[in-house]
Formats: structure tokens, sequence, C-alpha cells
């Protein structure tokens, strides 16, 4: 991509974003800031030695304060209680009573656990703490990525989501800003349309599309999506309670995989080691100081997940972590055979902290992000929520497990300290392979014409070609005209190559009805 694409890419966000959508994707990207101070921070104060003397035991053999490997694995692994619940109920809630109702009360649960969290006197309530902090990350998690994807443009739907995992990186917030500017903003947040559609609020999804669209869209282009919205909506029957069981049904068994194993992969290719207990790692170590090294690893990923959302909308969704797994398992492999050396020179420890962070750098500059956008992408529309929750609480398992065994892999029991980058990168190749072979190319495409491609089966490697068609095709459709009935105008929707075509009507006494679009039709919203 060259640099001309780059600056192409810039202004193209500034050409779709109106104020309103602008104001909207910060106020949600200010909400990731708590998750992002609390990884950050709670990884970060297990290495600080005011913490250890606090909360840990006297170690006599190397005459210093730690935090015995019992408390390590349960302290940093008990918190996926609270995201699973996080997960479960926000989706839930997001579900059921709108984006705006599971943000509001995320936030109010946030500044709960922040009080518990800063007046800890023991290790078990500081647990407890970060185990509830963490039920604001599970609900943060599953409403902020579907709430960014249904609202932006397909043009810049990377960009938006990518906002999300760099947003974690940033760690110089404090617990409870994100959250009071949250609830003082939210109710100037205009609702997710696609959801507002799918509650039969018609009018009110077509004022807030209008809302986030004006004046950087003109009617037309407004118009051709929200009946694009309606028309995915009415193909997946979605008047019909969506179930578990149809994750696992047709062309969608085949999201499901996609969704699932971007899920897998993204946190067991190492990360956990590397942010969990990275800094914990580097202080046992005792060459470098475990902060400074913390502190431009944080500098160097916030520096390259803002290039990646820059770059996604023009790069796409399949190579970028196609190459982030690549150094990935260079990295992972070289730390590996650095800690097989029995009597390791000066250099060796900083070689295996430098392979670490590079893998840190490859896995949030690339890997990360997109996993995000992809998992909302390829969904079908009316299985989106229960689609990404499933995802997350797999996500949840597998970072729980690794969160558990790490510290007795990492020392005693299992002592085997750098050399686990054999198991994550061999993951990692796993990751890769996954990346080529299962994830298809959907920039620039909306999610309707996502949801077209998959339910007629479309090989991945055509994504962008037929999509580009399609895109066309739905843009080109768009012609208004007047029904010739008194007191009615009609809505008519048509897809091409023999498939159902439907037409809404909109009397003037008794409101919408559906009826078959039998003739050529007009697309008409007034």
């Amino acid at each position: 991509m060259g640099l001309k694409d780059y600056y192409k890419n810039i202004a193209s966000i500034r050409q779709n974003f109106n104020r309103k959508l602008g104001l909207t994707v910060m106020l949600l990207c200010i909400s990731q800031f708590n998750y992002g101070f609390d990884i950050a921070a709670f990884n970060n104060m297990q290495a600080m030695p005011a913490f250890n003397k606090q909360f840990g035991d006297f170690n006599p053999k190397t005459h210093r304060y730690e935090l015995p490997t019992s408390y390590l694995s349960l302290f940093n692994s008990l918190q996926f209680i609270g995201y699973l619940i996080g997960i479960v109920g926000g989706s839930w809630i997001s579900k059921k009573y709108g984006r705006r109702v599971c943000i509001i009360t995320m936030s109010l649960l946030s500044l709960i656990w922040t009080t518990i969290s800063i007046t800890s006197k023991n290790r078990w309530q500081i647990m407890v703490g970060r185990t509830a902090s963490y039920i604001f990350t599970g609900m943060d998690l599953s409403v902020i990525p579907v709430f960014q994807a249904e609202i932006t443009p397909s043009a810049n739907r990377g960009f938006t989501m990518g906002t999300y995992q760099f947003f974690i990186a940033i760690i110089l917030a404090v617990f409870y800003i994100p959250p009071t500017i949250v609830l003082c903003c939210i109710c100037f947040v205009p609702e997710s349309p696609r959801w507002l559609a799918m509650n039969d609020r018609n009018k009110e999804a077509l004022s807030n599309l209008t809302m986030l669209r004006t004046p950087n869209f003109n009617d037309d282009e407004i118009k051709a999506e929200y009946n694009g919205i309606l028309a995915s909506l009415e193909g997946e029957a979605q008047k019909e309670k969506a179930d578990w069981k149809e994750m696992f049904k047709g062309t969608n068994l085949r999201r499901t995989f996609i969704v699932v194993g971007s899920n897998f992969f993204l946190t067991s290719t190492g990360t956990n080691f590397a942010n969990t207990y990275g800094a914990v790692f580097i202080a046992r170590m005792g060459t470098i100081n475990p902060f400074t090294v913390s502190l431009s690893s944080s500098i160097a990923v916030a520096f390259l997940g803002l290039c990646t959302i820059l770059v996604v909308d023009k790069a796409g969704r399949k190579y970028i972590p196609i190459a982030s797994t690549g150094v990935q398992i260079l990295a992972l492999y070289i730390m590996a055979g650095l800690g097989t050396i029995h009597e390791p020179s000066r250099g060796v420890e900083p070689g295996i902290i430098v392979c670490m962070q590079l893998c840190i750098a490859a896995y949030s500059a690339g890997w990360a992000p997109i996993v995000h956008i992809t998992s909302v992408e390829v969904t079908a529309p009316h299985l989106r929520d229960i689609t990404y929750r499933c995802a997350n609480i797999v996500l949840l398992i597998m970072q729980f497990t690794l969160t558990f065994a790490l510290p007795y892999m990492l020392w005693e029991p299992g002592n085997l300290q750098s050399k686990v980058g054999f198991i994550f990168g061999s993951m990692a190749v796993l990751a890769h392979i996954f990346c080529w072979t299962a994830i298809p190319e959907c920039k620039g495409l909306s999610l309707e014409v996502i949801d077209r491609l998959f339910k007629e089966r479309v090989p991945y490697r055509k994504f962008q070609k037929v999509g580009k068609e399609y895109m066309a095709e739905q843009q080109s459709s768009v012609v208004t005209s007047d029904d010739k009935g008194e007191g009615c105008s009609v809505d008519c929707i048509h897809v091409e190559d023999g498939r159902k075509s439907y037409a809404s009507r909109r009397d003037d006494d008794d409101g919408d009805t559906r009826i078959p679009a039998g003739e050529k039709g007009v697309m008409r919203v007034q």
C-alpha cells in the first residue's frame, strides 16, 4: 500500500464521518480506555516491589517479596468469571434493550468495581475487585464492536473497529474518568439503526441512519443503505427468534467456524504469556527494568495500532493477520531457541525480551484488531449477537485456561520459562494457516452484501470481485418514484438471479404491511 493510498484512506474517513458519527465513535473509544488500563495496570502492578510487599510473601532464597505462584494463577485467571458474566449479560442486555442501555449499565458498574479495587487492604479484596471489574470488560466486548460495526459506513468499518484494540494499548487513563464521560454523553448518541429495524422501529431506524450519514452521504445513498438493512432482515426471517442451533446449520456453520476460530487463535499464540506475565517474567530475570520495557512496548503498540487502523480499510482483513502471525512464528521460535542455551551469554536474556516484545507488537498491529472486525462482519444479521457471544465465550475459556496454567509452566513445577515459545509458536503456525484458508477479504463491502455472499456460497477468493459487483448493483437499484395508488407508497427491493423480491406498502391508516413484489417496482423511503 503506497503513501497515496494512505492519504486517500484518511480523506475517506473525513468525507464519510459527519459530526454526530465522529463524536459517537469517539465516545465508544473512550469506553475502551478502561479495558486497556485494566490490563496494563494490573499486569504491571504484579512486578512492583511495593505491590509484592503488601500482598506477597517473603522469599528467603531470593531475599525479596514475591507473589506465590498459586496466587498469581488465581489472580490472573479468576477475573474471567466476571468476564463471562459480562459477556453473557451484556450481550443479552444489548440485544433486548439496545446498545445504549448496555453501555449505561456497564459504566455504572465500573464505578463500583473501581471503588472496591482502590480501597483494597489485602490480596483477596483486590482479587475480588479485579474479578468484578471484568464484568465491565465482558460487557464492553459484547456491545462496543457490534455497535461500531452497525453505525459505520462500510468503507471505514475497519478503521472504526480497529480503534477497539488501539485504545486497549493506551494506559494513561484513570478508571473513574471513562465511565463518567460515557454516562454524561451517551444520551446524545443515536441508537443503532440496525437494532431499531430488528425491533420494528423503522421510522427511528431511518431517522438515526440519516443523522449518522448527513451531509456526507446524499439521500439516495442513505435510502440504499436503509433498504439494504430491511432486505437483509427480511431475508433472514428477522421476526423469528434467533436460535443457538442456527449457528451450526447451512452457511451459518461456515461463519461460526471463522468467528470461533479467530477468537481461539487470538489468545493461543502467546499473548497471555507476554501481556499477563511479561512484567513479572522480566522482573525475575533481574537484568532489565520491567517498567522501562513495559512503557516502551506500550508506546510501540499504540503507534503500530494507529497505523493498522489507518490502513486496514485499504490493506484488507486477510493479509495483515497473515503477516502478523508470520512475525509471531519467527519471534516465538527464536525466543524458545534462546531458552535452550545451558550457559547463556550476557546478550541471551535481552534477546529473549526483544523477541517477546516483537511478538506483542506483531499481535497488536495485525491479529488483534482484525479479529474484532472479522467477527462482526461475517456473522448472519439475526445471529450476530449470539455468535459474537459464543466466540467471546471460546476466547474466555482459552484465556482462563492459559492464564491459570502459565505460572506453573513458566516457573515451578514446569520451569519451561522462555521455552514455552515452542508451544505458542506451533499455535501461531496453525493460526497462519487459518488466515490463509479460512478468512475472506471483506474490505469495503456492506454487511448486507457480505451476508449475501455467504448465502450464495461464494468462494473466499472471489469475495472481493463478486462483492463489488453486488455493491454496484445495490447502488444502481435505488430508483425513486411515486406509487399511483391513493394514500400509500410502495417500497420494493428486487434481488436479481431468481431470488425473492418483496415490497413494503405503507398505508396511511394501517401502518406497515408486507406485500409481494410482483411487478417492476421502486425503492422508496418517505
